[in-house]
């Protein structure tokens, strides 16, 4: 039997705070907050919230377009050409 490997997961945020020094900063400060009713949790929560919102949208992201499956691309050629002729039969036809 191989031996079971034991990962460090999940990395709670009691793990995060107490090694992660930034966190903790980040953590303290925020109860701070809360400590002094300054903001409510739920309060703390919608501006978590809404900066991560504020920091998406400014972020660039790659825009990757799908290639237009194969079958697609089988009817737009007949469409291509069922036009063509089309286009052709109006001229003999004088139109």
């Amino acid at each position: 039997m191989e031996p079971q490997i034991q990962y460090d997961y999940p990395n709670t945020p009691e793990k995060r705070y107490n090694r992660d020094n930034d966190f903790r900063a980040l953590v303290d400060m925020m109860h701070a907050h809360i400590r002094m009713c300054r903001f409510t949790p739920s309060e703390i929560r919608d501006a978590a919230v809404l900066a991560s919102i504020m920091y998406e949208k400014m972020t660039i992201r790659e825009i990757v377009v799908p290639q237009l499956p194969e079958a697609v691309e089988k009817i737009l050629e007949a469409l291509h050409k069922w036009e063509e002729a089309w286009m052709a039969t109006d001229k003999r036809a004088g139109k």
